[in-house]
């Protein structure tokens, strides 16, 4: 049994109940100065959560357009597709016909129909006009950068070399910093050069390339370096190149190329 002591003792507030009554009562006398102090806190933290969730729903308004954007592409490969279809069942049609009738199929014809089946192309003057305004309207994000690349691809097939150029220096200025761009994209604004046999404008570009090329990628940019040094006239350089590529990099497929390219 406890004594009357002991009782008193028991009955009397602990530690953390001390702390909270004074803590409470310091608030109560200070409530103006604690809620003022708190209140630009608060704004912070409330401003930054809306600055993040702002950002966040800009970001998924970007990437549904996209989407729209890829649906129209991929119903515009589609057309080409069933016409290919089409043509290729006709040519089974013919060269049945003539196998169950004991002759040979006309060649004339079916090269004829082989050679309608290989001009058929998509059409994607929608779709590159749709990824154009959208990259335009987005050249500060991944979002845009994906869509100029897509009108890149389309551009390039079509030989307009020029407009597909000026999106891709676009996004190589936009997206300092981002690696996966800066290769990529110079990896493509190279291939575009060596289209249009810009052999000294497209070393330039491989010389800023190389310090970002991973392993996988080195062997094939020092391939290339190599090739547009010898097409611009620079043998020797192009030949050291290739030792190079020969002598660090002799497991890839790019060390055979380049003995290849040595013995002729």
């Amino acid at each position: 049994m406890t004594d009357k002591k002991t009782e008193k003792q028991l009955k009397r507030p602990d530690a953390f109940q001390t702390f909270f009554f004074h803590a409470f009562n310091l608030f109560k006398k200070e409530q103006k100065k604690v809620v003022l102090a708190l209140v630009p806190v608060v704004l912070v933290i409330v401003g930054g959560l809306a600055w993040q969730y702002f950002r966040y729903s800009q970001q998924e308004k970007r990437r549904v357009q996209l989407s729209e954007i890829e649906r129209t592409y991929s119903k515009e490969e589609k057309a080409p597709n069933k016409k290919k279809s089409d043509i290729s069942a006709e040519i089974r049609k013919i060269e049945k016909a003539a196998k169950d009738a004991g002759k040979e199929a006309d060649k004339a014809l079916i090269d004829s129909k082989q050679k309608e089946m290989d001009k058929i192309v998509a059409d994607h003057k929608e779709s590159l006009a749709q990824y154009t305004a959208f990259f335009h309207s987005n050249e500060k994000s991944p979002e845009g950068w994906k869509a100029g690349m897509a009108a890149v691809e389309i551009l390039s097939k079509d030989k307009k070399f020029e407009e597909a150029s000026a999106i891709l220096n676009t996004i190589l200025t936009n997206s300092l910093g981002v690696d996966f761009y800066q290769v990529q994209v110079r990896l493509y604004a190279i291939a575009i050069l060596e289209d249009q046999k810009k052999y000294d404008e497209g070393l330039k570009e491989v010389e800023k390339l190389i310090p970002l090329a991973s392993s996988e990628i080195l062997p094939r940019v020092l391939l290339t370096k190599a090739r547009f040094q010898m097409e611009s006239g620079k043998k020797d350089e192009g030949l050291k190149t290739l030792d190079v590529i020969i002598a660090s990099h002799s497991a890839s497929p790019e060390a055979r190329q380049a003995i290849a390219i040595k013995a002729l």
